[in-house]
């Protein structure tokens, strides 16, 4: 029995990594993760900078389409006002106003990006436009 204890517990047994061996490869996962970390962040408010502008674009689209549908109806274009109540501003779960989407603009969020919109209203011959006029993190 005493053969097989120091056959298993060797001490001078080369097969393995040492201590000195593992902790050098910690602290080098370590300086990585410490390097790489804060361009995960910025990966992360850039992405949130690019779905906002997204949004934007598509509160834009909306705002087109709805005007070009109106125009080209029996009726056609009679004001910014019956305009601005078809036009659809949830974006998402993502997204969202404070306090709503109003006929002059809003506040629209995206996890921890805002942007504060102003809507150009639209007039018979051209449709409205959403456009940035103060953006914070």
């Amino acid at each position: 029995m005493q053969y097989k204890w120091n056959t298993i517990f060797n001490a001078t047994n080369d097969q393995g990594f040492t201590l000195i061996e593992l902790i050098a490869v910690l602290a080098l996962l370590a300086i990585l993760a410490t390097a790489s970390i804060p361009k995960f962040i910025d990966l992360d408010a850039n992405a949130s900078q690019q779905s906002l502008s997204a949004g934007i674009a598509e509160l834009n689209s909306r705002e087109l389409l709805t005007w070009a549908r109106i125009k080209n109806s029996d009726s056609g274009w009679i004001s910014d006002d019956s305009l601005f109540s078809q036009i659809d501003t949830d974006l998402g779960s993502y997204y969202h106003w404070s306090p709503k989407a109003a006929i002059t603009g809003g506040i629209l969020h995206f996890k921890n990006q805002m942007v504060k919109l102003d809507r150009f209203p639209s007039t018979f011959s051209s449709a409205g436009r959403w456009e940035i006029t103060f953006s914070a993190d």
